[in-house]
């Protein structure tokens, strides 16, 4: 990361960047232009993001410091998914999809921060959360105890032998009963739905990342290498059912748990069934390419590697010049809302695809990445909401979680821990904040 007040692209390379940009996004720009979308143009032009990440982190610390006293060690709630109309967070369960989030955040404070105060908070949240780990009930049990008791057992300083026996037992029973999900007929993990035997079989595209628990367990002492079959088979049945020919992918996929037969793809949260969610519908391109590429990590199977990156190009391609994606790529202009949280997954996404992409691709995916990153630390914090708007507990504003629902417009925890991690991964330890 540059340093603070360095020199940063002048404005003629700035004003270049946003007529390419402008051009490649209208379909209008030449292969040599536009090849790799947005960011092709971006590298080109020489843009390289560059923001002083000290009161980032500095905000960072007292939104969190405010969500400990909200939702303390010991409580039977987390921050939920979205802020509410006062702007503090919706409670939740341990039992929801987003309860691990919020102690997520904390430990992705500590890997930025090194301040041990992190750590040892986000340590006496997991016995909340451990009870999650039994839970047959939902596939989202893999994002549960991956933010949760995943960052514990990578903590550095690591955990002493004793703590990491018990984190790695956690993620391993939880890997078990994500596994008893698996449907090996259709070589899919039922997303919802309680009842296994239940002859509808829902997927949607969000349980890519859920596979990271049965990878992650499988490679751990004593993981079951079932556990990395069921996943690589749930990753590869979805690199070819979820996506459309353009590199877009459905949100649902709906099963006959019979017949074997498909009887529905499309949305529950994007704009229309053959729209671009960009965060998890029918496009789900923040989740497909994140996911994809942690299948890759693990796998080092080439169609995962590929899947990724197709997800990540249509990603790019239709990603706005101001480098924060619209909540669906398809909503008209009427429905043009932002989706900061689409933005710090694809980023967090991006940076690790860039680490395994051939160089070319890689580079461009970084420079994509560290563009988003800037955009949402510089300009959708949220202490810059309008004044008169109620204070927002959460780190950044302007998520959407489910705009048919009018979920648009808030924070969100996800999008936060995202946001957390993508800044670690692209800058490393910061000062203690």
């Amino acid at each position: 990361m540059p340093a603070a007040g360095a020199a940063g692209p002048s404005g003629l390379d700035l004003l270049k960047t946003a007529i390419a940009v402008l051009i490649c996004s209208l379909g209008a720009g030449s292969p040599e232009l536009c090849g790799g979308g947005a960011v092709t143009a971006a590298a080109a032009a020489g843009v390289t993001p560059t923001f002083d990440l000290k009161p980032v982190l500095a905000f960072a610390g007292t939104q969190l410091k405010q969500e400990i006293k909200d939702f303390p060690p010991g409580s039977d709630l987390f921050p939920g998914q979205n802020t509410t109309k006062d702007g503090s967070w919706a409670e939740v369960a341990y039992t929801d999809w987003v309860s691990g989030f919020g102690d997520g955040c904390l430990w992705k404070m500590h890997a930025l921060t090194g301040n041990a105060s992190w750590a040892k908070t986000a340590a006496a949240v997991l016995p909340d959360l451990e009870p999650m780990k039994t839970n047959t009930g939902t596939h989202d049990i893999g994002f549960v105890i991956t933010s949760s008791f995943g960052n514990a057992l990578d903590a550095q300083p690591p955990p002493s032998q004793a703590t990491a026996d018990t984190y790695r037992k956690v993620l391993q029973t939880a890997a078990g009963s994500l596994a008893k999900r698996y449907n090996p007929k259709l070589k899919l993990i039922r997303s919802w739905g309680s009842d296994l035997a239940a002859r509808e079989f829902k997927v949607i595209i969000d349980n890519m990342m859920n596979l990271q628990l049965l990878f992650r367990a499988a490679a751990l002492p004593g993981g079951k290498s079932a556990w990395c079959d069921i996943a690589a088979a749930h990753a590869t049945t979805t690199s070819k059912v979820f996506f459309r020919s353009d590199g877009s992918t459905y949100h649902k996929v709906i099963y006959d748990a019979q017949t074997g037969k498909i009887t529905c793809k499309g949305t529950y949260q994007g704009y229309s069934d053959k729209s671009t969610w960009t965060r998890v519908s029918c496009s789900g391109q923040a989740w497909a390419l994140y996911g994809f590429t942690a299948a890759y990590e693990a796998t080092t199977a080439p169609l995962f590697l590929a899947t990724a990156q197709k997800a990540a190009d249509l990603f790019l391609k239709r990603l706005t010049p101001d480098w924060v994606p619209l909540w669906d790529f398809d909503a008209p202009k009427s429905q043009s809302w932002k989706d900061t949280s689409a933005g710090a997954i694809a980023a967090a996404g991006l940076l690790r695809l860039s680490k395994v992409a051939p160089a070319a691709a890689g580079s461009k995916y970084k420079t994509a990445a560290l563009a988003m990153l800037e955009a949402l630390a510089t300009k959708y914090p949220s202490s810059a909401a309008p004044p008169g708007s109620p204070r927002l507990a959460s780190i950044l504003m302007n998520g959407t979680v489910s705009a048919p629902a009018g979920m648009y417009g808030t924070g969100t925890i996800f999008g936060d821990y995202y946001f957390l991690e993508a800044l670690h991964a692209a800058y490393g330890r910061q000062a203690a904040a």
